[in-house]
């Protein structure tokens, strides 16, 4: 950086108030001030005040890059047109700057500031007085970018919050969603309040909105493999627009990183210490506008000054775009235009560095000397570095392999207790259950309604837990791999009525009807107890999610060499993007009945591991609204025929 630079720079600051208010003066006095719009105040201020410019100027000046205080100028003809100023005010204004600081300042500075006024007022006329859209048309994103920004300008977040949400559940990356939704949307809300069409408590809200929002999509985010590679990220003092450092960290993250971000204003000595904490590969630093250069170069001095020197350091943001080398003149060790390309830059700068490391211990030991049988051979350090990770990765294999026999001996252990304790209490509930039963059936005119109630809640409660045990009995079997089929010719049809007849108390409960249709078919190879288990997990599900008075049906057919077994209800339905996961254990779709019924989200995996144990396979075909249909397809095997078993 320019000596000269800096010492211009610092005489401006000294005397900004005074220049600003001559400044003031003679722009008044070559071009009367019109009234302001109503409304825009503030606006008309923030342009009209020769201080904005010369801060600007300043930070150019201190890192000798004319080009941050040309691209301001550009930026500004764009919001004078905005605010339907004067077509020549902020020529006449950079004039007025050109010739009172050749007045005030000494020879050497008043020329230098001369050059960058010079190059502010040549590039005016070619600038453009307006800036394209952000939202680029990239189908699907270009939809969604838009319905997402319409839904911020209104103040409605939960909308915005939805749309990202969903698409995200529905497949999305999370990279797409950052780099064609919240990049190209804070970008045209940055375009749409310099152009005077939004106001600054919008844009505000915009990108508070936004944050609010990637934070709900970081429990993914922090979900990715981590590599073992540490970065701090820090926004610098003063810095508003901390998103985009923030969408940087998440970047990182997602590529396997452990990022630590720090946020805005945090100290540099905190910084130093978070580095050394957690002993990071890499300080990302981030500046939005040029008036925050001269703090990130400040904060790269104090760095190097520190126990933390060797550290790679990452620039980025809007300055950097502009000024090709800015990084290399403020002592960063590179910068990159978005956050993909910050990704692979640290990613080559981190391996590059650690070579240059290994390198650097081998070039510092001695020569090998040459084996004589007195002398013993001499292994050259990279050698012996890549020796000692070997051994390392040897003993962390063995400790792995280790703790995996101990978890497996601790899932055996496990099971079995299971086993034990649903054998226990599988009978009992079950003598419970059936005396419960027939005392309802047999006392139907002689309960009282208040009696009947206290009976169905037994047995509600009877079957919900005798459910449980059998489906944790199930499932300790599923996840031992012992779960073995006692095959033996089957009535299907009987099989089927026999289920519906033991769901017959829980549909009358909820006032629901079951209806049964079935074709002639032979026996077939099955066990009994586990298919009545899954048909049975299907139609408790289908009572469950019923709104009462409405029917569950159960269809037994027969298409060329399998039987299918389908159970439809007339429910809610299941949205469509967590069909995928139904047959998932303990998932997290919503496991309580249209009364309140309660569930243990294993019924659905168990089914399907039980069908596709008979070499079969379930399905589902759900629409929202209208209900839910569960398939079930069986080969056609009978006693005669060679089982496939």
């Amino acid at each position: 950086m320019s000596e000269l630079g800096i010492r211009t720079a610092q005489t401006i600051q000294q005397q900004l108030r005074e220049l600003a208010e001559s400044i003031s003066a003679c722009v008044a006095a070559r071009i009367p001030l019109s009234p302001a719009a109503p409304g825009s105040n503030g606006y008309v201020h923030a342009a009209r005040d020769p201080r904005v410019h010369l801060t600007y100027l300043i930070d150019a000046l201190s890192v000798d890059a004319p080009a941050l205080f040309v691209d301001y100028i550009r930026w500004g003809k764009v919001l004078y047109a905005g605010l339907q100023l004067p077509e020549g005010e902020l020529s006449v204004t950079l004039e007025c700057i050109g010739d009172l600081l050749q007045q005030h300042l000494p020879p050497a500075q008043g020329a230098l500031v001369h050059g960058y006024v010079a190059a502010a007022l040549a590039a005016l006329p070619a600038a453009p007085s307006e800036v394209p859209s952000f939202l680029i048309e990239v189908p699907p994103f270009d939809a969604l970018a838009a319905q997402y920004l319409t839904a911020l300008l209104k103040g409605e977040r939960d909308t915005a919050m939805r749309l990202i949400l969903s698409a995200e559940q529905n497949g999305t990356p999370i990279k797409d969603l950052y780099l064609h939704v919240f990049q190209p949307v804070l970008r045209e809300v940055g375009r749409l309040w310099q152009m005077h069409q939004i106001s600054v408590a919008q844009e505000h809200y915009v990108t508070a909105a936004t944050q609010l929002i990637m934070t709900l999509l970081s429990p993914a985010i922090l979900a990715t493999p981590k590599k073992g590679l540490r970065l701090v990220a820090v926004c610098v003092s003063n810095e508003l627009h901390e998103v985009g450092a923030r969408m940087v960290a998440d970047f990182f993250e997602m590529a396997g990183w452990d990022t630590y971000y720090l946020g805005a204003n945090t100290p540099a000595e905190s910084v130093i210490s978070a580095m050394i904490q957690t002993e990071a590969d890499l300080l990302v630093i981030s500046a939005t506008l040029p008036t925050h250069v001269s703090a990130v170069a400040e904060l790269i001095r104090q760095v190097r000054a520190s126990a933390v020197k060797e550290a790679l350091i990452l620039v980025g943001g809007y300055p950097f775009n502009t000024v090709p080398d800015l990084w290399e003149r403020i002592g960063a060790d590179g910068t990159a235009p978005d956050a993909e390309a910050a990704v692979d830059l640290a990613e080559h700068l981190v391996t590059a560095a650690k070579i240059r490391t290994l390198r650097e211990k081998h070039a510092a030991a001695p020569w090998p000397i040459r084996p004589t049988e007195e002398t013993p051979i001499s292994i050259s350090p990279l050698y012996e570095e890549i020796s000692r990770l070997n051994n390392e990765l040897i003993d962390l294999h063995r400790e792995l392999q280790k703790k995996n026999t101990e978890l497996h001996q601790l899932i055996e252990d496990k099971n079995r207790l299971i086993g034990m304790a649903s054998h226990d209490l599988r009978n009992p509930l079950t003598v419970i259950l059936g005396y419960g039963q027939l005392v309802y059936e047999a006392s139907t005119e002689t309960l009282s309604g208040q009696q009947r109630h206290y009976l169905e809640t037994i047995i509600a409660s009877s079957n919900f837990m005798l459910k449980l045990v059998n489906d944790l009995l199930a499932a300790s079997q599923l996840e031992s791999g012992k779960l073995e089929l006692e095959l033996r010719p089957v009535d299907l049809e009987g099989l089927c009525r026999h289920v519906l007849e033991i769901s017959g108390i829980q549909a009358a409960s909820k006032e629901i009807t079951l209806e049964f249709a079935g074709e002639p078919l032979p026996e077939l190879l099955l066990d009994p107890l586990r298919i009545e288990q899954a048909v049975q997990n299907l139609i408790g599900n289908a009572v469950k999610f019923s709104d009462p008075g409405s029917r569950v049906e159960l269809r037994l057919c027969r298409r060329e060499r399998e039987v299918r077994i389908t159970v439809t209800d007339y429910g809610h339905g299941i949205p469509a993007d967590k069909l995928e996961h139904i047959f998932t254990p303990f998932t997290s779709i919503d496991k309580t009945g249209t009364r309140g019924e309660r569930g243990t989200g294993l019924g659905l995996a168990i089914s399907k591991r039980i069908i596709e144990a008979h070499h079969g396979t379930i399905r589902v075909e759900s629409t929202l609204g209208k209900g839910s249909t569960f398939i079930i397809s069986l080969p056609l095997n009978t006693p005669g025929e060679s089982s496939t078993q």
